[in-house]
Parts: structure tokens; C-alpha cells; sequence
């Protein structure tokens, strides 16, 4: 089953890095993983729960900083180093199948499993959700799970990272959040009451 699912993965990964190839991705993907091409949105984030929460935004700016912490703990500190499972760029059975498409044209770590990107980014778009109490009828809450998922595609597209890692990521990002949020909506009640 495992080696099913690891060639699953495999075969996925190729469909989309090279199968998408086109020039417009060419140019959006590298660009949209990059940290400070989203100075912007986080600002605006941050802005958008002080305006919100007015003088409790201040424990959930900090609530959500230790959401995407613990997300990238999970990935990098545990998942990566644990699981030791080779990003595509650094797999010699793909050899010559990965287009590495990094704005800087370096593979990353050894290890790809799982994708900090995606779970940092999907801790921030459930905290978020959570936080500004966000329905799933809320089409800014899907814009915020689309952005997550843009920029864990982008990991794909650009070679550094399975589907599997994304998707794990990303479960792992959901995970923090919501632990985070019960966290911090029980400090709230402490605090504020």
C-alpha cells in the first residue's frame, strides 16, 4: 500500500511540474512562494484582526504567530527530520523528470516531508477563518484557503515538494490552527471576561 501511494504521489508530482508547464505558471509560481511578495496580506491580516478584536487582537496576533510556529515545528522539526523522505529536486530515480523552477535555482533542504510552506500557510488561513469567526458560507474565508492552496500547488510546480507533502502540510497547518485557536479563545474567556 505504502508503495502504492509513493508512486501515486510520484506520478502526480511529474503531471503537474511538468505536465503544467506553461509560461505564465512559469512566472506566477516561483513568484507566489516567496515569502515577501506577501509583506502586504500579512499587514493587511494583521490590521484586519486589530480592526476586528479591537484590544484582544493583541492575544490573537500572538495566537496565530505560535499557530504558524507550532505548523512549522510539525513540519520541519518533526515530519522532515523523521520521515527522511527526499524532495523530487534531490530523488536520483526522477532524475532528469524535475523542472526546478526556484526563483533562485536552488533545490532547498535535503528533506521535503512535509511542506512547511503549505502548513504555515494553512495555519494562517484556519486561525484567520477561526478567529474572525468566518463562516464556510464566507467567500473570504475561501479566498483564504485558496491563496494556502495556490502556494502549496506552487511547491509542486516548482519542484520541490510531492502532492503528499503539500496535503500533509496542510493538514498539519489545520491541525495548529484549530489547537492554537481552542488555546487562545480559552485565554480570551480568562483574560477578558
Amino acid at each position: 500500500m505504502i508503495e502504492w501511494i509513493k508512486s501515486l504521489d510520484e506520478a502526480l508530482f511529474v503531471a503537474i511540474n511538468r505536465g503544467f508547464d506553461n509560461p505564465f505558471f512559469n512566472f506566477l509560481m516561483p513568484w507566489l512562494r516567496e515569502p515577501l511578495i506577501w509583506v502586504p496580506l500579512y499587514l493587511f491580516i494583521i490590521g484586519l484582526l486589530i480592526y476586528r478584536l479591537k484590544r484582544r487582537s493583541i492575544l490573537w496576533i500572538f495566537g496565530l504567530i505560535l499557530a504558524v510556529g507550532l505548523a512549522d515545528y510539525e513540519a520541519s522539526g518533526l515530519f522532515k527530520p523523521n520521515f527522511k523522505r527526499l524532495r523530487p529536486c534531490h530523488e536520483t530515480s526522477l532524475e532528469g523528470e524535475v523542472i526546478l523552477r526556484k526563483r533562485d535555482g536552488n533545490c532547498g533542504g535535503k528533506y521535503g516531508f512535509a511542506s512547511s510552506h503549505a502548513s504555515n500557510h494553512f495555519a494562517m488561513a484556519s486561525f484567520i477563518s477561526l478567529a474572525l469567526g468566518l463562516s464556510m458560507r464566507n467567500y473570504w474565508r475561501w479566498l483564504l484557503y485558496v491563496w494556502a492552496g495556490l502556494i502549496g500547488f506552487a511547491q509542486v510546480y516548482v519542484g520541490v515538494h510531492y502532492p503528499g507533502d503539500v496535503l500533509v502540510g496542510a493538514l498539519l497547518g489545520i491541525v495548529a490552527a484549530r489547537i492554537l485557536y481552542q488555546i487562545t479563545l480559552f485565554a480570551e474567556q480568562k483574560i477578558y471576561r
